[in-house]
């Protein structure tokens, strides 16, 4: 007999648990990322010896993650030759049983703990249905309006409540939850207030702490406020981190549940409102510490950006991603806001002039860490402007232009044209990403970093760390692109080696 069957179940257990892929620490993605991601470890585990499987099934803590398919049918994939005996009934949606069986074995083994659930479905075609499966296959609910539809399970229906109990049994209990936003809509004949179900078929989101969810189609965008009362946010009570992972944030629920935006901890979103709305939406974030958001305005603050009679502050933000931001909503987006515990601020857009991301960290005094992932510093000329708001590309940008600081500084407001260490003294890292022009002329990112280094806004730092990177991850780069990092790379080294501390060391990452 191996030595490791020598020791107790309970040690045995633990180092069960330390062979499983733990949950992601990325607060944007707090589940686990793969389908089905524990589930052959698992059952590698049972099937070694009875001993392991023993203690497999008494670890509950084994059984904390689960990420789920399930397969789904409804009439739009139905054919003459499969369901109800060719008969196409409107408004039915089929559950594979394998599924629901899994899904009740492995509720036996969570037992009463809390868990980490991902459920994900997979729509079965009527290519699929002739090969794959058959009506024995699937549990059908006769009474539920199709996919993309609003409607309630029939109450009726007692066979499928008995076989969906387990499903309800494992959302009860999660604490983090990942299931797409459609789900909410056909499961909530069994909320809580519905008073024609026995109790213990009712679903409680008492322990729930972590939502992630989506509309289904990630390729576009759905108004939150029209899936609001589909998505039973309010009954959350517990709640603190939320991922809208394609569900906008308009004006009408902004507004209208300020309360609710209020308990959370953690906030992935797109908000599109107006200026006011926005300003009144993040002020009500009041117990915010990390957003990841796409904001879109629909008009911009009247009042010039650093000049208002108020300030709010917000106390706890620590770390932003705003993506999707173009050099006019930088201008005013926190406008009248201060973030004095605000340490990381990542930037992902089109361009960004120097001005403008001055005038974004003016509300940032504490700042340790900034991103900017952005073509930057950039500007438009009055041609280039004019072609934006005919097509409205934002990749028509094709300059970068650093601005004077010395002299007589050409600028609408001086006052956002300082040297960075004015806004941001405490900056520790400063992430760029390189830019990317038409054409790349030879000498064209020496020239950038030369200007970076030596125009003056990155004058008064001593231990300030600038990471230069491309701006493809995915191993992409044509041969200009590559020979430019190559000869960044020289030139970095050259003035690392000569600055003699007059100037902020540079890295190059791959």
């Amino acid at each position: 007999m191996h030595p490791i069957n020598f020791l107790p179940p309970e040690l045995l257990g633990r180092v069960f648990e330390a062979c499983l892929p733990r949950p992601l620490p990325d607060p944007y993605k707090p589940l686990i990322s793969s389908s089905n991601g524990h589930t052959p470890i698992l059952l590698t585990l049972s099937h070694v010896c009875a001993l392991w499987r023993a203690v497999a099934f008494s670890t509950p803590n084994l059984w904390n993650n689960l990420a789920y398919s399930i397969t789904i049918r409804d009439s739009a994939a139905s054919d003459e030759d499969s369901f109800l005996g060719g008969a196409v009934v409107e408004g039915w949606l089929a559950f594979r049983k394998k599924d629901i069986d899994f899904l009740s074995w492995w509720a036996e083994k969570v037992r009463g703990n809390n868990l980490s659930l991902k459920l994900e479905s997979v729509w079965a075609t009527p290519a699929s249905s002739k090969s794959l499966v058959t009506i024995g296959d699937f549990l059908t609910t006769i009474g539920v309006h199709t996919r993309g539809q609003s409607g309630r399970l029939a109450a009726q229906d007692a066979t499928f409540h008995q076989w969906i109990a387990p499903l309800l049994g494992l959302i009860s209990r999660a604490r983090r939850l990942d299931m797409e936003g459609w789900l909410f809509d056909f499961l909530s004949t069994y909320f809580g207030d519905n008073s024609s179900i026995d109790e213990g078929l009712k679903v409680y989101f008492s322990n729930l702490e972590v939502l992630s969810t989506h509309d289904g189609d990630l390729e576009g965008h759905a108004d939150l406020g029209d899936c609001f009362d589909m998505i039973p946010l309010q009954r959350m009570s517990k709640i603190k981190a939320l991922h809208l992972n394609n569900y906008v944030i308009s004006d009408a629920i902004a507004y209208g549940t300020f309360a609710f935006w209020g308990r959370l901890t953690l906030l992935t979103a797109v908000v599109n409102s107006s200026f006011d709305i926005w300003r009144k939406f993040l002020k009500s974030c009041t117990s915010l510490e990390i957003a990841c958001l796409e904001v879109c305005l629909d008009d911009y603050d009247e009042i010039s950006a650093g000049h208002r009679d108020t300030t709010s502050d917000l106390p706890n933000l620590r770390q932003v991603e705003i993506c999707g931001l173009d050099n006019q909503t930088a201008a005013s987006l926190f406008n009248g806001l201060r973030f004095p515990v605000l340490k990381s601020l990542t930037l992902d857009g089109s361009y960004l002039s120097m001005e403008n991301l001055h005038r974004l960290l003016k509300a940032t005094p504490e700042l340790r860490s900034l991103r900017i992932s952005m073509l930057f510093p950039a500007m438009t000329t009055p041609e280039e402007d004019d072609l934006i708001a005919l097509t409205g590309d934002l990749e028509l940008i094709g300059h970068v232009q650093f601005p004077s600081f010395g002299g007589d500084v050409q600028s609408v407001d001086k006052d956002f044209l300082r040297p960075l260490s004015f806004y941001v003294p405490k900056l520790e890292i400063l992430s760029l990403t390189l830019p990317i022009v038409h054409p790349i002329h030879p000498g064209f990112f020496e020239s950038w970093a030369d200007k970076m280094l030596k125009c003056g806004w990155l004058t008064d730092y001593s231990r300030l760390l600038i990471r230069v990177s491309s701006p493809f991850n995915d191993g992409r780069a044509h041969h200009q692109i590559t020979k430019g990092i190559r000869e960044l790379r020289h030139y970095i080294a050259k003035q690392n080696s000569l600055s003699d501390g007059l100037f902020p060391r540079i890295s190059v990452d791959e």
